[in-house]
């Protein structure tokens, strides 16, 4: 849902933690190192508007494959879980028909930061292997947000 003009965001951070990495079986016995341009990330997200608690929350998740002519397989996933504390919460947010909605525009930054911290926990996590070199890139968040339809006629 887009808005037209800009609306000052006020949030702080109260959670940002990995809740499940875990390796794959061909990545656990892979000796092949692979180039870093080789990868592929793939993202999925949820999001949970809290109004009593004025809270937003993100669960990103990200599974890491090969993405060369010799390896296709999957490699790593990981679950993160972000949650925000929202000062302005009445003005960033539209009750509508009982469900809780937020702009476009409000809700990047919230994805902004999370792939920001899911890139830091998979660097982390793959620090000590020979993935260390799969790097999640630079993604233009609006490319996550939900697509919707435009209505008929």
């Amino acid at each position: 849902m887009a808005i037209p003009t800009a609306i000052p965001l006020s949030l702080s951070i109260k959670e940002c933690k990995c809740t499940k990495f875990s390796f794959t079986e061909f990545a656990k016995s892979n000796k092949s190192i692979i180039p870093p341009d080789q990868y592929l990330f793939t993202f999925n997200f949820g999001l949970n508007i809290r109004e009593m608690e004025r809270l937003v929350a993100i669960k990103l998740d990200s599974t890491l494959t090969g993405n060369s002519p010799e390896v296709k397989e999957n490699i790593a996933s990981i679950e993160t879980n972000h949650h925000f504390l929202v000062n302005n919460f009445e003005d960033v947010t539209i009750k509508k028909n009982y469900r809780i909605e937020m702009y476009d525009q409000v809700l990047m930054p919230f994805l902004s930061i999370s792939l920001s911290n899911l890139r830091g926990m998979f660097a982390i996590k793959l620090e000590d292997s020979i993935y260390s070199n799969a790097i999640v890139p630079l993604v233009d968040v609006s490319q996550l947000l939900p697509k919707i339809a435009p209505p008929i006629g």
